[in-house]
């Protein structure tokens, strides 16, 4: 929770950061506890999607699947599959799952997203 005079400051996706990296740490997969407030439903979808895009960019032109996502960023595969979904990232065509990974397109999810939060310093 991020006091309302500390709200839009970087605070939130900081904290965020942190629980995902001593996840990662301990070898676990983070989630949120649920239900989420709107707001943190919105800091949630703007973190996940800011790694998830992140991770594309990092590994452009190889293979990769949801769960290579979730080993390096800690995020659980359930919420890399709602967050592209929201995103619209993916796109259903003939029974076929695609991954819309345009750099247009993922530069303009990007900018959405918002600031990405206080740097977090995993040392």
């Amino acid at each position: 929770m991020v006091l309302p005079f500390y709200q839009r400051k970087g605070y939130g996706k900081f904290l965020i950061s942190f629980s995902y990296e001593l996840s990662l740490k301990e070898g676990k997969l983070g989630s949120p506890e649920r239900p989420l407030s709107d707001l943190g439903r919105a800091s949630y979808l703007s973190w996940w999607t800011q790694r998830i895009i992140e991770y594309i960019r990092k590994h452009q032109g190889k293979s990769f699947s949801p769960q290579d996502i979730s080993k390096e960023s800690g995020i659980m595969e359930t919420d890399i599959f709602w967050t592209m979904e929201q995103q619209g990232m993916v796109k259903y065509i003939q029974n076929q799952v695609y991954l819309c990974i345009d750099t247009d397109f993922l530069n303009e999810l990007d900018k959405k997203a918002g600031q990405p939060g206080k740097p977090l310093k995993p040392e």
